[in-house]
C-alpha cells in the first residue's frame, strides 16, 4: 500500500470491488483497520465482503514494524498461499497451517490440515 491512509482506503475500496483477486492484504494498525472496515461499511461493503481484507498482512511467527521485517512477513505469507494453492491443483486439497499450541503433546510447530477443495 502506500503512506497515504486515505489512499489506501480507496485501493481497499477498489480492491474489494474486483472479484477476482484471490487475497487482499493491509498493513495496518487496529486503530486504522476499524477506521476502515466502519468506512468499506459506510461505502456499501457487506462483512462479508470487508473479511476478503487479511489486516495486518504477513504470518504472526514473524512480527515487527521495521519495512525489512514486514517484508520478509509478507513474503513468507506470499509462500504459504503459492505453496497451498499449487498443491491444491497438484491433489485436489487445500492446505492450510493450523495451531499446534493445544495438541496433545504440545508442540511449537505448526501443522498441516487438509481438506477437500470447494467446488
Amino acid at each position: 500500500m502506500t503512506h497515504d491512509h486515505a489512499e489506501d482506503f480507496h485501493l481497499s475500496d477498489a480492491a474489494l470491488r474486483q472479484r477476482s483477486l484471490g487475497s487482499i492484504g493491509l498493513i495496518g494498525s487496529k486503530a486504522k483497520w476499524a477506521r476502515f472496515r466502519k468506512n468499506l461499511r459506510d461505502s456499501g461493503h457487506s462483512e462479508q465482503e470487508i473479511s476478503r481484507i487479511q489486516c495486518p498482512i504477513g504470518i504472526p511467527e514473524v512480527a515487527g514494524k521495521q519495512p525489512a521485517v514486514i517484508a520478509v512477513s509478507v513474503a513468507a505469507q506470499l509462500m504459504q498461499l503459492l505453496g497451498g494453492s499449487r498443491r491444491e491443483e497438484r491433489t485436489g486439497q487445500h492446505c492450510g497451517i493450523a495451531d499446534n499450541s493445544g495438541s496433545n503433546p504440545p508442540s511449537n510447530e505448526p501443522s498441516l490440515i487438509m481438506h477437500p477443495a470447494p467446488r
